[in-house]
């Protein structure tokens, strides 16, 4: 498990853009977009940073940087995935 201390603090600013989309994600989907090989984050992260029990002097980043981000990271998997398709 990763430590809090694994998050950047670009991504504590996403992740607080995140939860302010309507309607609402889930924890898990937010979790989906930091979670990679190596690196296995939970959901507590994301509960303290909803409850403000940590980072709270980083801000959310813009609502615009945000979905970029989400939709950027939707483009890589879609990229990825596709040669594992046409087996």
């Amino acid at each position: 498990m990763a430590s809090a201390k694994s998050l950047h603090l670009e991504e504590v600013s996403l992740i607080k853009a995140m939860l302010l989309i309507r309607p609402r994600l889930t924890y898990q989907q937010i979790l989906s977009y930091f979670t990679r090989p190596g690196r296995d984050l939970n959901h507590r992260l994301i509960s303290q940073i909803a409850n403000k029990t940590h980072w709270t002097g980083v801000p959310p980043a813009m609502p615009h940087i945000a979905r970029a981000f989400m939709a950027a990271a939707k483009a890589h998997r879609r990229q990825t995935a596709l040669p594992f398709m046409s087996l």
